[in-house]
C-alpha cells in the first residue's frame, strides 16, 4: 500500500478502525522510516475476507476524524 510518509509517519503503530458501509474493523497500521513502507497489519484479514475483496481491486482509504477511522472506499476491478 502507498502512503505519503509525511502523512503517515506520526502513526508509526497506530491501532485504527477500517470502515466500509455501516460495519467496522479494528486493524493495526504499521509505518516502517527505513523503507517508507506503511502495512495493515492486525484486522486486515478480516476486512478483506468481509468486504470480499479480490485480487485487482484498489483501495482508497479516507481518514475520516484525524485520529484513526478510515473510511475504505473500494473500486471493483470488474467496474
Amino acid at each position: 500500500m502507498g502512503c505519503d510518509a509525511v502523512f503517515i509517519s506520526y502513526l508509526l503503530q497506530k491501532d485504527v478502525k477500517l470502515q466500509f458501509g455501516k460495519k467496522s474493523w479494528p486493524a493495526t497500521i504499521i509505518y516502517n522510516p527505513s523503507s517508507k513502507n506503511t502495512f495493515i497489519l492486525a484486522g486486515w484479514n478480516s476486512f478483506a475476507r468481509a468486504s470480499k475483496l479480490e485480487a485487482g481491486d484498489v483501495c482508497v482509504f479516507e481518514l475520516v476524524n484525524k485520529k484513526d477511522l478510515f473510511d475504505v472506499h473500494i473500486c471493483r476491478a470488474q467496474c
